[in-house]
């Protein structure tokens, strides 16, 4: 059946254009389908924004800050206007939000008020932020562990000023394979690697901003 063996070949090719176009021309769609894709260093509007509230809240532009980009599930470390480091996260499976016991992600300017788990192993779990093999779940359901090193928040707005007792934190994660979507129960998860990295390359009262706008 000629005609229709021609007719199979036409649509995978159709099929197949469709799918480059769609690479081309739809990268913040495509960023959120494919979590296992390196995190972009677009300059959105989001980050935009970001960078314009950063420099209310006193950033000067040649210290590091944090950007974290919840509508494409990134973390962007920037300075002297550019983007040093991209990094795929994981922010709250329940949206945005500051309201205690909402399990969401807390929006706009944070700084880091302590970093803990320095000494723990990759992967290591850590309890209260200290490195243990006994560590509390983060969550009860599934046993996902907080794990490696740990950035605590506080919310330096008072629409976020909860942000620190709610224990919103940047952090490794036993949940590896979720990274990339919306998967935790408030705070930001990164691969344990890049969360290494990120502890590294930031200090204590480094500014933090985070943005949903896409």
């Amino acid at each position: 059946m000629p005609h229709l063996s021609a007719l199979i070949h036409t649509t995978l090719a159709v099929c197949a254009v469709a799918v480059v176009a769609s690479a081309c021309c739809g990268a913040p769609a495509r960023e959120r389908v494919l979590p296992g894709a390196p995190a972009s260093t677009r300059m959105t509007a989001g980050v935009r924004e970001a960078l314009a509230r950063l420099k209310e809240g006193g950033w000067d532009a040649k210290r590091r800050v944090v950007v974290v980009d919840v509508a494409y599930q990134r973390l962007l470390v920037l300075a002297g206007g550019g983007v040093e480091h991209a990094w795929r996260v994981s922010t709250s499976k329940y949206g945005v939000g500051s309201e205690p016991g909402s399990y969401r992600t807390p929006l706009g300017l944070h700084r880091i008020w302590r970093k803990s788990g320095a000494a723990a192993r990759p992967g290591q779990p850590l309890k209260h932020g200290e490195p243990s093999d006994r560590a509390d779940p983060e969550e009860s359901v599934g046993r996902v562990f907080i794990c490696t090193r740990a950035l605590m928040l506080e919310g330096l707005e008072k629409s976020n000023s909860t942000s620190r007792k709610r224990g919103i934190w940047i952090h490794g994660t036993s949940a590896e394979d979720r990274i990339g979507r919306p998967a935790s129960i408030g705070c930001v998860r990164m691969r344990n690697v890049d969360v290494i990295s990120l502890f590294d390359s930031v200090p204590e009262g480094t500014l933090v901003y985070v943005t949903d706008k896409g």
